[in-house]
């Protein structure tokens, strides 16, 4: 398991849309090719597919941070092209 708990929240971003959800810590575990929504709390659910689609799922690579107790376990590295994006939309600072 990730941490000693049952319930963590994960950050994902698809598509350069970005969404903090609950998830059950079990869930993650194991290398899959996606992830299911269905550890996802019904209205966390319900946000997901609002966002992303109906049948939408996520990858380990979509993943950006999994928190657990306001703690983050797990954040993604930030890349270059993700800084010259933000660099882009902050005016080129």
């Amino acid at each position: 398991r990730l941490c000693g708990g049952k319930t963590v929240t994960v950050t994902v971003r698809k598509d350069d849309v970005e969404l903090t959800f609950k998830t059950s810590a079990s869930s993650l575990t194991g290398h899959k090719d996606s992830y299911s929504t269905y550890d996802i709390p019904a209205a966390d659910r319900r946000e997901f597919e609002r966002v992303f689609g109906r049948y939408a799922s996520y990858t380990a690579e979509d993943i950006t941070a999994v928190t657990y107790c306001r703690r983050t376990i797990y954040e993604a590295p930030f890349d270059q092209k993700e800084a010259e994006a933000l660099s882009l939309k902050m005016g080129g600072m």
